[in-house]
């Protein structure tokens, strides 16, 4: 009998594992997903680049961004080991579901806060 009571406890406690990583897509650090209708940003800045917002979110709204967080390209092993990211600048934007959308490109960046995250709230 205990046997069966161990293993319901352990079919059910992966069943609960299994769909909580379910429910955020797998992204790796889902403390940085937002609630739904929002996002956040995760840049990565060129080790010799001013660790500065992008133009584009200088004036964000915060009804729209759950944060913004930034790290240097020699730190983002430390910040973020499960990304992958393999150049800088990077630019990463996340929904309630994991990553949105992710370029190096400063222009495709800024073209999808605009289309994507910021007209969706005004």
């Amino acid at each position: 009998m205990r046997k069966i009571n161990s293993l319901g406890v352990i079919i059910l406690f992966s069943i609960l594992l299994a769909l909580t990583a379910c429910s955020k897509e797998g992204f790796p650090y889902p403390e940085d997903l937002p609630e739904k209708g929002w996002h956040s940003i995760i840049i990565i800045h060129a080790n010799d680049d001013k660790m500065e917002k992008p133009e584009f979110l200088s004036d964000h709204i915060d009804k729209n961004i759950y944060k913004i967080n930034q790290v240097y390209y020699e730190g983002i092993d430390d910040v973020y080991p499960k990304l992958n990211i393999e150049n800088a600048p990077y630019y990463i934007f996340l929904d309630y579901k994991g990553i949105a959308f992710e370029t190096s490109n400063l222009e495709k960046a800024r073209t999808f806060y605009i289309k994507d995250v910021k007209e969706r709230t005004e």
